[in-house]
This record gives C-alpha cells, structure tokens and sequence, in this order.
C-alpha cells in the first residue's frame, strides 16, 4: 500500500529555520554585507549544491567549494580554514581598498592564531586589548 503525504507550505520540521536564513540572507544582501561560503564537495551531509543555489540566489554571497572535503573539514583541519579565512579578508580588504577596522582585523587575526592551541591566550589578549597577534599562520 503506498501512501500519499501531504504538506502545507512551510510544514515541515525545518521550516522555520529555513524563513529565518532567507530573511536573514535577504537582510545582509540589501545592506550589502559580503559572504563566503566555504563548501567541501565531498559532503554527504549538506550537499554542496545547495551552497550553490544560496550563491545564484544572492549576488552578496561567494561560495568558495573545496575539493573533496567532507562536513567537518574546519574542526579537522584547522590551519586550513584558518589561512581560508585570512585569505578573505585579504581579498575584502584589497577589493574595498579601505583598511579594515581593529576589530575586524583582530578578529581574522585571533581566528588564525586560535588554529594554533599554543596561542590561544595570545589571541584572546588581542581581542580584548586591540592589538593584532604577531604570529603567523
């Protein structure tokens, strides 16, 4: 016996969370704030074509896919993700050719000493005083 399952739009277990990404995503397109998606073509967990409909869908939103990594990949490989996202806000900071503010760039900076267990202090220090950690990724 085969059974028919009917849906109302946006009955399901994910709807709401799905409304509030687009809203989201909507949001960050009209005040023009950039996003990178990060997307590994080998996840069977998220598929990576729906980063890639995110990206046709807002034209803020730059899908960075990786050649065979998995879900997880940032956990995994720290150093990685850590030089992908320095290597974002060099790439922000060259297109908009305006210096990024202490905050920002202490941040980038204190995700990219964090790969690093050893500099973790370092890199909590910077954020609360200002300064940017000195050690490299």
């Amino acid at each position: 016996m085969k059974r028919l399952q009917i849906r109302a739009p946006g009955d399901s277990p994910f709807s709401a969370v799905k409304e509030r990404l687009e809203e989201t995503l909507q949001t960050l397109q009209d005040r023009r704030i950039r996003i990178t998606v990060v997307h590994g073509t080998g996840d069977g967990v998220i598929p990576i074509r729906q980063s890639q409909v995110l990206a046709e869908r807002y034209s803020n939103i730059q899908l960075r896919p990786v050649k065979d990594f998995v879900h997880h990949f940032p956990s995994s490989h720290s150093h990685f993700t850590a030089h992908l996202l320095h290597q974002e806000v060099l790439r922000y900071r060259e297109a908009s050719c305006v210096r990024t503010s202490m905050r920002s760039h202490s941040v980038a900076t204190a995700v990219g000493c964090a790969a690093d267990p050893s500099l973790s202090f370092s890199s909590r220090n910077s954020l609360y005083t200002g300064s940017a950690c000195t050690e490299s990724l």
